[in-house]
């Protein structure tokens, strides 16, 4: 097949991408509509809306920093407004803007996997996974003033913009990311300083390089679970029953305490585990370009100080105690924050963290070694914050790795199946949600859990049980169809 027919193939591929998620879309809107709160706006969403109002008015806000700095992902509604754009039309605006930036980000996203060689079913069927996931399929319409939104696309467009080598717009989009959402400038960063490379991971390492990973993993990871098992248990039974709970609700099983220690201890072994083989792993070294590095800090330490003299951090709410709610939330059952990005995220998490491990024991070769260090970076926050939506940024990336990797087609078409089951509650969404609010229920009442079980904090403890048996599930049949398949999908 020539160019031509390649780039007009590619094209239509995306196109269709653009028109299946719009689609969908519809479908999502029409089935559950926007949320109850608010008319539509949620709770933070009307809190945005004020602000986006005042804004095109010209008006100073203060005593908000943490909000504040991520109105830049509102910047198409705030032109909006300050054009002359009503009110009445701002739910719909954000909504249909929504859709627009996700769906087109969905398209940059099955380029961004053709450019560095995934084979075009696995990029298919990752791009469909990546769709059918609780922040990309229904956020974005049930509760459009959000930045989360503008997350996803830009975590999309860094990944193509990445593929592409387009450097210099890599290092924009670490600027923006900064103002958008928490933590989301770590993907960009690390794009940045590992420039895509055809055969990056085919290094095989050595020997001695395997004894040294292993000796530094037994020393780190003894040192890492003493201090975190210390830090632990500062935290007393009451503060954990209580965090995250609305009247009277349950989001912890404080009887399970014991096992919940041994389970974030085997967190902790599992960073450092994958830690001590990077730092041994000379294909990562080797990818890394200084340049590019010494670029990205400059620019990132830059933004900071743009965003620190920007605002008075000392009135108003500049954003939770990061450590002490990790800590909560990993506190509360076992596991429970890779449960609750199970249920919020889909398959595709749990996939690229098995994907992480067998590039650990050498059985993932594929995997380009920047995919991997963005996931690595985003580890301690996934394995021991459960609140999935502060690190919407990995999920495109999680969805790249899991592409990119040797899994079975069985597998791939089994992760797809179950992700379309898991996001079937949306039909039951707005009923649930609309009685749950003219009720007064709790936000741990099953009426609510059909909105906050996918909001990792506030998931209630019998729906963490339902959704790990869930997951238990999914584990063991994927590992029954890998074992059992024949060579997987590439």
């Amino acid at each position: 097949m020539s160019k031509e027919s390649l780039f007009a193939h590619r094209y239509t591929t995306q196109s269709m991408i653009v028109l299946c998620a719009i689609l969908l879309f519809v479908v999502v809107y029409w089935v559950c509509g926007t949320i109850a709160v608010n008319a539509g706006t949620g709770w933070d969403g009307s809190i945005y809306l004020n602000y986006i109002e005042r804004l095109a008015r010209g008006e100073a806000i203060h005593g908000d920093p943490y909000r504040l700095m991520r109105m830049p992902g509102f910047g198409p509604l705030i032109g909006g407004a300050a054009l002359g754009l009503s009110p009445t039309y701002f739910l719909t605006f954000q909504m249909l803007l929504n859709g627009l930036v996700v769906s087109i980000g969905l398209a940059l996203f099955y380029s961004a996997l053709m450019n560095i060689g995934c084979e075009r079913k696995s990029a298919l069927m990752s791009t469909g996974l990546l769709m059918l996931t609780w922040p990309v399929l229904v956020m974005p319409v049930y509760y459009p003033i959000l930045s989360d939104h503008a997350a996803i696309a830009l975590s999309c467009t860094a990944l193509w913009l990445w593929s592409k080598s387009l450097r210099v717009w890599l290092s924009g989009l670490c600027v923006l990311s900064v103002w958008v959402l928490p933590g989301l400038f770590l993907l960009p960063l690390v794009l940045l300083c590992f420039p895509f490379k055809q055969h990056a991971s085919k290094d095989e390492g050595c020997q001695s390089a395997k004894v040294l990973s292993v000796r530094i993993f037994a020393v780190s990871g003894v040192i890492a679970a003493a201090l975190l098992l210390k830090h632990l248990l500062r935290f007393s039974v009451e503060k954990i029953a209580v965090h995250a709970v609305d009247k009277n609700g349950q989001t912890a099983l404080t009887e399970w305490l014991p096992l919940t220690y041994v389970a974030a201890i085997l967190c902790v072994l599992y960073v450092a585990w994958i830690y001590s083989r990077l730092i041994v792993d000379r294909s990562v070294w080797s990818a890394l370009n200084i340049k590019w590095l010494c670029v990205s800090l400059v620019v990132l330490a830059s933004t900071f100080v743009w965003v620190y003299l920007s605002f008075d951090w000392s009135v108003g709410f500049a954003g939770p105690p990061l450590t002490k709610f990790m800590t909560l939330q990993s506190l509360a059952a076992p596991f429970k924050p890779l449960v609750a990005h199970f249920y919020a995220f889909g398959p595709v998490i749990v996939l690229s963290l098995w994907s992480l491990y067998r590039w650990s024991i050498k059985r993932e070769r594929n995997v380009p070694r920047a995919l991997i260090v963005v996931l690595a970076a985003y580890l301690p926050f996934l394995l021991f914050g459960s609140e999935s939506r502060q690190w919407i940024g990995v999920l495109p990336v999680s969805a790249a790795i899991f592409a990119m990797s040797g899994f079975s087609f069985g597998l791939r078409i089994w992760s797809v199946i179950y992700a379309a089951l898991l996001i079937t509650p949306l039909m039951f969404l707005q009923s649930n949600n609309a009685q749950a609010l003219a009720q007064g229920l709790s936000y741990q009442s099953g009426e609510w859990q059909y909105y906050f079980g996918r909001q990792g904090p506030w998931m209630s403890a019998s729906l963490y049980l339902s959704v790990a048996a869930l997951l238990l599930v999914f584990v063991l049949v994927a590992m029954l169809i890998q074992r059992f398949s024949k060579q997987g999908v590439k």
